[in-house]
């Protein structure tokens, strides 16, 4: 019997039944009613099935392919874990559609271990079906999911928050800052909840790794990398008390299915196996992979061959949701440094002198000038100690001075009456407001028929617009340098690595600060005038900064050299190296260097060398160079710097 018939069929018994049985009692009533809804149900739930049209239409729909990381190119999963799939025993054959299938069926099946169940291991699969194809489960089973029910404080979160932590050049990992995505419940809204949820994706790298094989795993994709997930306040402790790294929270606007979908998606991902790429298919590709999973734009596009943290929170500070901007406010959490740095600057100059008597005087409080302040002073003075101690505590190895410091600290605040502190950090640099990491510039050098052509890749120099980054230093990795003229094409200069930082100290107390120091690894000339004086160059230097003005610092370096051109009497040498910064504006910014070499280095160049270097320009995306140079000869330029 066909459903049209059936239809009928059943409509026209429904009709006899009512009319031969009179309604005597309401007992009976509820009996002939539940009898006809019985009877007439199955033709309604026969018409709004799925065709196997619409489910195919549903396996390849955009969320659905987020849901199994489905890579379009590839034809398989970015995932390398088998056991998230449900359809195949292999990563390499992936296929949607029987994946959908196969989770429709595991997601009806009979429960046996609760937690093991395919809606407790796949609970953002169970929120999209249930979405899209309700009556695919009007048979499943109803499952109390205590694990994830637990993790998730039974759906107590209420957004989420991208949490991006600043460069840390102790370590190549992290040279361009790192992304965490946080689980926020009611209160943090108001203030930061440490006990909040996180999520983290990062390779699994062995303890003591070889550097080398530790750079050429992470470029290559050597490494197996999963999604962790802990409380926040161990990445707090890890970065911000450790490290001494800011982490800046950027709270997202998403509504509350959102939010539980991204959450749910998040359960999924815990321990499951990528392939990592330090360039690429990091932290940043990943965390913002599961954001789109509830976006109408992507946050990036995945034709781009370099992805760096910056790059998604740049990209969201851009981004609307709902026809709203995503970002709906912005944290700053400071390192324990910055805690310190912050507190000490805000004091009036007599209670930062009170400061500096008492760390010479061995932590002792009986002398005039602490003595002659105020109970209100007093407390400020002493909170910024103990915040110095914890800071001392962080850089230097452990030891009882630290503790006993503290201790003499917190035995005078005891002494004076209760006082609140009212410190506010600056959150006026957050890092999205910085230059983009890559660039392209484009200049005239001496005359018009000499053109420089110039490509970085990452990430920032010294004249760069560096919100959010380590101020007074620079990361520049595989930038190019071409001189184009009518005849030919010429590499001017080639930087495999160069990193310089000065380490200044903020506030002249002991710890605070320190040697700034620099690694040059790379190619290029050692003069203007000379065309045999190109060599391949590793430069390390160790020296100090000083900061004499707010606007200008000067620095004094001792670099070792060693050269692999056989041109040279000499394969190694020593130069000194002095140099100021000097922040004019927001606009503009001046690097002034000038070098001495070792007068026997080469009888073909001066053992001299002088730099000027000026950027005019406050965009994220350009900027306008002028540079003049002395290496035997002056060299001129001027050139427009486009950065993405």
């Amino acid at each position: 019997m066909d459903s049209r018939k059936e239809h009928v069929t059943k409509k026209l018994l429904s009709i006899y039944i009512l009319l031969i049985f009179p309604m005597r009692s309401h007992t009976h009533s509820l009996i002939i009613s539940i009898l006809v809804i019985f009877l007439t149900a199955g033709n309604v739930t026969a018409q709004q099935i799925p065709t196997d049209n619409q489910v195919k239409t549903i396996s390849s729909s955009e969320k659905w392919l987020k849901l199994i990381h489905f890579n379009k190119v590839k034809k398989n999963s970015d995932i390398k874990d088998k056991n998230f799939f449900l359809a195949t025993s292999t990563t390499e054959e992936i296929n949607p559609l029987k994946e959908l299938k196969a989770t429709i069926e595991a997601l009806r099946a009979p429960v046996k271990i609760p937690d093991e169940h395919a809606q407790c291991k796949f609970p953002a699969r169970y929120l999209f079906i249930k979405e899209q194809l309700p009556l695919m489960l009007h048979n499943s089973p109803k499952v109390t999911c205590k694990k994830f029910n637990s993790w998730f404080k039974n759906s107590d979160v209420s957004s989420l928050s991208l949490i991006f932590a600043t460069g840390y050049l102790d370590n190549p990992a992290s040279y361009y800052g790192h992304l965490l995505l946080k689980f926020n419940n009611e209160s943090s809204a108001k203030e930061l909840n440490l006990l909040d949820q996180s999520l983290n994706f990062g390779a699994n790298v062995p303890e003591n790794e070889n550097p080398i094989r530790y750079i050429m795993y992470g470029l290559t994709g050597g490494y197996e990398a999963v999604f962790s997930d802990e409380h926040f306040y161990r990445h707090n402790h890890s970065y911000g008390e450790v490290d001494l790294r800011d982490m800046w929270e950027y709270e997202l606007s998403l509504d509350k299915k959102d939010v539980d979908l991204v959450i749910a998606h998040s359960w999924e991902l815990i321990q499951t196996q990528f392939t990592y790429y330090f360039l690429k298919e990091n932290c940043a590709y990943r965390l913002a992979e599961l954001l789109e999973l509830v976006l109408e734009e992507p946050l990036f596009s995945k034709s781009k061959s370099l992805i760096f943290p910056y790059t998604i929170i740049n990209s969201l500070s851009n981004h609307s949701y709902k026809k709203k901007p995503i970002v709906n406010s912005i944290r700053r959490i400071p390192s324990r440094h910055s805690k310190f740095v912050e507190k000490f600057s805000a004091l009036k100059e007599e209670l930062q002198q009170a400061v500096y008597k008492v760390v010479t005087g061995n932590y002792t409080f009986d002398n005039d000038r602490y003595r002659s302040l105020s109970n209100t002073e007093k407390s400020k003075v002493l909170e910024v100690l103990i915040d110095y101690t914890e800071f001392q505590s962080a850089t230097d190895k452990p030891n009882t001075i630290h503790k006993n410091n503290k201790t003499k600290i917190l035995i005078e605040r005891i002494s004076l009456p209760p006082s609140k502190s009212n410190i506010t950090y600056d959150i006026s640099s957050p890092p999205h407001l910085g230059q983009k990491p890559s660039m392209v510039r484009l200049g005239l050098s001496n005359n018009s028929s000499n053109t420089i052509i110039s490509y970085r890749p990452a990430y920032y120099d010294l004249l760069t617009i560096n919100h959010g980054r380590i101020n007074n230093s620079k990361l520049i990795n595989l930038q190019v340098d071409l001189s184009v003229d009518e005849n030919r094409v010429q590499l001017k200069e080639a930087r495999l690595l160069d990193i310089f930082t000065l380490n200044l100290s903020k506030t002249g107390l002991p710890s605070d600060g320190g040697f700034g120091w620099r690694v040059f690894l790379g190619y290029k000339s050692l003069s203007n005038s000379c065309s045999n004086c190109k060599v391949t160059l590793i430069e390390t230097g160790l020296g100090k900064g000083v900061q004499f003005t707010p606007k200008i610092t000067g620095y004094l370096f001792g670099n070792l050299i060693a050269v692999s051109n056989n041109h040279f009497t000499e394969r190694t040498t020593i130069n000194a190296s002095l140099g100021l910064l000097v922040d004019i504006s927001e606009s503009i910014k001046s690097h002034i260097n000038y070098k001495k070499f070792n007068s026997d280095f080469s009888p073909n160049i001066k053992d001299e060398s002088f730099s000027l270097e000026t950027r005019f320009g406050s965009s994220k995306s350009w900027d306008i160079r002028v540079k003049a140079t002395k290496q035997d000869s002056w060299q001129n330029s001027i050139s427009y710097g486009y950065y993405f």
